[in-house]
């Protein structure tokens, strides 16, 4: 472990810390993102079900199924977001292309960085570098990082999620209580047949005897 990564220097933390953000803002859109596919799939089990009226066994699978689904996406959204990091040079680039005064700043803090840190460089190059890294932070200082990694399409990612999940829950609203009214009927005439057929079958079988 180097000594960035032991006591990091302050635009060295800065760096990391709109990475966070940015990781965690872009983890949070895709997974908006996947809100009208995970809708359109629900609403597509929902007509197969009724169109084919699956028994319990697929429809207990399809639930299985959709439930792994969602929770894989979870998972995928927060090891993005709260756990995966990526490398520093990255976010460096992507704040330099949002921010033109800062020129290539943040990349030669990273060289520098990289010299300060490395055993085979001369001590007095090393120090000469971490001089140069405190100055550059310094500098820097009155640069606010975390607005320049916000997205701009946040709100409309969650307007595209909002729509079909209204949506849907209207439907479950106005047709909820009809689906369920129809299956009970449906499984009470179900269970009426089966009694009538055995009603049926035991007269007959009584006939014979």
């Amino acid at each position: 472990m180097n000594r960035g990564e032991m006591n990091p220097d302050p635009i060295l933390r800065r760096l990391r810390d709109a990475e966070r953000v940015w990781l965690r803002g872009m983890a949070l859109e895709r997974f908006l993102r996947l809100v009208k596919w995970g809708c359109a799939l629900l609403l597509f089990c929902v007509a197969l079900d009724l169109i084919a009226q699956l028994g319990s066994v697929p429809r207990l699978t399809l639930t299985i199924l959709l439930t792994l689904g969602a929770l894989g996406a979870a998972a995928a959204t927060l090891w993005r977001g709260w756990v995966h990091r990526g490398p520093l040079l990255r976010i460096a680039r992507l704040l330099e292309s949002r921010d033109l005064t800062l020129g290539s700043k943040l990349m030669n803090v990273l060289q520098l960085e990289e010299q300060a840190d490395d055993p085979a460089v001369p001590g007095l190059t090393r120090r000469l570098a971490r001089r140069a890294i405190d100055d550059a932070s310094a500098d820097m200082a009155d640069h606010a990082f975390r607005p320049l990694v916000r997205s701009a399409t946040r709100g409309r990612s969650l307007l595209h999620a909002a729509v079909p999940l209204l949506l849907m829950a209207a439907l479950v609203c106005a047709f909820g209580s009809r689906l369920a009214s129809g299956a009970a009927v449906s499984r009470s005439i179900r269970g009426s047949s089966a009694v009538f057929l055995y009603a049926i079958d035991h007269r007959h079988s009584g006939t014979r005897w």
